[in-house]
């Protein structure tokens, strides 16, 4: 029985019709980390944000809808400017809203990285690991952009 945890590898033998992934740009997996470091957070966001119109564009006929990431994009300004203004203000009943409304919005934002996984597979016809797109989401998901694009050069 074979790992269902285990990282898959890209496919070697990607068809000319699913060489769509060289719409991506490689970028280092460090660099996003590094980012995500500099910017407390948010550069994951700007991250899924960019590679959902890319692939949108790629498949629109299995887009992930625009009503849905505006919702998400949506409240997480709304989240990240509250934090602040909150942070600034001191209003305790302003950080216990942002409370009540973090768990609701990082939940969609996973469900968004999963809802890419899901196209991202249907484009490069390789399978992801559920668990690095729940822990590492947009680094597990540039490591397998990269294997694509490094497996698409190479043949």
């Amino acid at each position: 029985m074979s790992n269902p945890y285990a990282v898959s590898e890209a496919d070697p033998s990607i068809e000319n019709e699913n060489r769509a992934v060289s719409s991506f740009k490689r970028k280092s997996v460090l660099l996003v980390i590094l980012l995500s470091i500099v910017t407390f957070g948010v550069y994951p966001f700007y991250w899924v944000v960019t590679r959902t119109k890319i692939l949108n564009q790629l498949i629109p006929e299995k887009a992930i809808p625009s009503g849905f990431t505006l919702t998400v994009t949506i409240a997480y300004i709304v989240l990240f400017a509250g934090g602040f203004i909150a942070g600034f203000t001191g209003n305790e009943d302003l950080v216990q809203t942002l409370n009540l409304l973090n768990l609701p919005i990082y939940i969609l934002l996973v469900v968004w990285f999963f809802k890419f996984a899901n196209r991202l597979e249907s484009v490069s016809k390789s399978p992801y690991s559920g668990v690095g797109v729940f822990f590492l989401s947009a680094f597990y998901l540039q490591h397998k952009i990269n294997k694509l694009i490094d497996a698409e050069t190479a043949a």
